[in-house]
């Protein structure tokens, strides 16, 4: 049982990050860092165009700018945040505003990171891992939850094989 897990681990594709952010330059420069730190970019110019790509797929974890064109980073987060598919969609703010009042906003909507302009690359990796494993524990924890659950409705106990 225990090589079955360490296989499917070794077999899990990599994350889908879609980021969300109105200046080209700059969703090229965090697409070229996250292609070479083994994630997968999308990209979006919009929250428009955001919002587009989340309702066909999901991503694994959304990299969001605050000040766009057509509405703000924060409006797009409480979106998300209302709709029960996407209210645990994990975001994370990359913003030049660094008042105190929007970083608040931001964890007051439920931000899973705020990270600030400019960044350092190996802080943004780092916050990017944390909160994949943080969201990929707990979905590990649902699904364990879930599978006793219906273990003991199906009668196994916890020592046997289904």
């Amino acid at each position: 049982m225990a090589w079955r897990q360490r296989l499917w681990w070794m077999w899990e594709l990599e994350e889908n990050i879609l980021i969300v952010d109105d200046d080209s330059v700059m969703v090229d420069m965090l697409s070229t860092i996250l292609e070479r730190s083994g994630y997968k970019p999308l990209k979006a110019l919009t929250v428009k165009k955001a919002m587009e790509i989340i309702g066909k797929s999901p991503p694994d974890l959304v990299l969001l700018d605050i000040m766009m064109p057509d509405t703000d980073g924060f409006f797009m987060l409480s979106m998300l945040r209302e709709d029960p598919s996407t209210e645990d969609l994990p975001v994370v703010i990359i913003s030049a505003k660094t008042e105190k009042e929007d970083i608040l906003k931001g964890w007051r909507l439920k931000a899973d990171g705020y990270i600030t302009k400019p960044f350092e690359l190996k802080d943004l990796i780092r916050v990017i891992g944390e909160v994949l494993a943080r969201t990929k524990e707990e979905r590990h924890m649902v699904r364990k939850s879930e599978v006793e659950s219906l273990r003991k409705e199906l009668g196994f106990s916890a020592e046997e094989e289904v």
